[in-house]
């Protein structure tokens, strides 16, 4: 039996275009598609998140914190994450889109 050939959804076949052979694993086609810079991505963001809640809690550093307040991002510490302006911006090709 022979083992499955898996695709990359939304991906045109790039490797019989370079002379590769198609994924044959899952592990294949995880490493030639871009999740794992995707969750890199992510991890960066929540690290950025992360220094943003840090700088707004040294802001007001002269109240007591309570561990509540050194757990938790709030809504404006995420909200600043460059995802979400590009989130907001037309689409390609569309009037008012920043580059």
């Amino acid at each position: 039996m022979a083992a499955p050939t898996y695709n990359i959804p939304g991906q045109t076949s790039a490797a019989a275009d370079i002379g590769e052979p198609p994924p044959r694993t899952v592990a294949e086609v995880l490493a030639r598609s871009h999740a794992g810079d995707v969750l890199d991505e992510l991890d960066h963001d929540l690290d950025r998140s992360r220094l943003r809640q840090a700088s707004r809690l040294f802001a007001d550093r002269n109240r007591k914190f309570t561990p509540a307040d050194l757990t938790t991002l709030a809504e404006s510490d995420i909200r600043a994450s460059r995802v979400f302006a590009l989130a907001a911006q037309p689409p390609p090709g569309q009037p008012g889109r920043k580059e």
